[in-house]
């Protein structure tokens, strides 16, 4: 079934070669590839952004190290699609945080993109056939590990409006991103850590700070009550700041999501 999507913005972030020319600030890499079944469910249909690009080069821009809205590096200057996927070319800004990425990436440390995007008409592909049926038009030869996760269906993106692209270093997928939160759930100590990982998941400042402030207003601290927000918060807390993060995270990606 056809439907049209929110206005939620969406990330989606692949480990595409990212090449950094020596001379120029600038990058070029593929942001998102077509027809393959990512680990979240969900497969970009080639076309999905052919009506944004001109919009997403002319007033687009290049978002800071794992999508720091708020700290741009840059702006892109080509962008396009063709068999393999979305391909763009940004020009990396002389600031500092511009210059510390562009280092970063002609040095191998960061090599994925990351997409900000809205999903404009996507379809529910709700059975392993309908996933199936749809690769055989298009020609695609998933791979075994794709055809695995094809029995779970998966969600057909065929619109979308191309926001922002923007380097990043954390694994390939939301579903990776949530997965550490879930196994390193001691990493998040304080509402600093709290907040910081709302503005990595793509959170706005502004956004974050509001969840931050009233969610953890209501979380138990230990019998001297800190209020600071860098001392650490108690076991009971930790646990309740657990669940709230699993709502939170669920009511963003409009998925499920399980702790250990």
């Amino acid at each position: 079934m056809r439907q049209r999507a929110s206005e939620k913005v969406e990330r989606k972030v692949l480990p595409f070669e990212i090449k950094a020319d020596a001379m120029e600030s600038e990058i070029q890499g593929y942001a998102s590839a077509f027809n393959n079944l990512d680990d979240v469910g969900d497969i970009v249909a080639p076309g999905a952004f052919t009506d944004s690009l001109s919009e997403f080069v002319t007033s687009g821009f290049i978002g800071g190290l794992n999508h720091d809205w708020d700290n741009p590096i840059g702006r892109p200057l080509e962008a396009r699609e063709d068999r393999k996927g979305l391909w763009i070319r940004g020009a990396i800004s002389d600031t500092e945080a511009g210059r510390d990425c562009h280092v970063l990436i002609k040095d191998g440390v960061i090599t994925k993109l990351s997409i900000g995007f809205r999903t404009l008409e996507q379809v529910f592909l709700d059975t392993p056939n309908a996933v199936l049926d749809y690769w055989r038009t298009v020609g695609y030869a998933p791979t075994s590990d794709e055809w695995g996760r094809a029995k779970q269906g998966a969600r057909l993106i065929t619109k979308a409006q191309l926001i922002e692209v923007s380097p990043v270093t954390v694994p390939a997928n939301r579903l990776a991103e949530i997965t550490a939160v879930k196994t390193n759930r001691n990493g998040i100590e304080t509402e600093r850590d709290f907040e910081r990982f709302l503005r990595e998941a793509g959170f706005s400042r502004r956004e974050a700070t509001a969840v931050t402030l009233h969610g953890f207003k209501v979380l138990p601290r230990d019998a001297e009550a800190h209020t600071e927000p860098n001392e650490p918060l108690n076991e009971e807390a930790k646990q309740l700041h657990l669940a709230l993060l699993l709502t939170v995270l669920r009511d963003v990606s409009g998925r499920e999501v399980s702790p250990l």
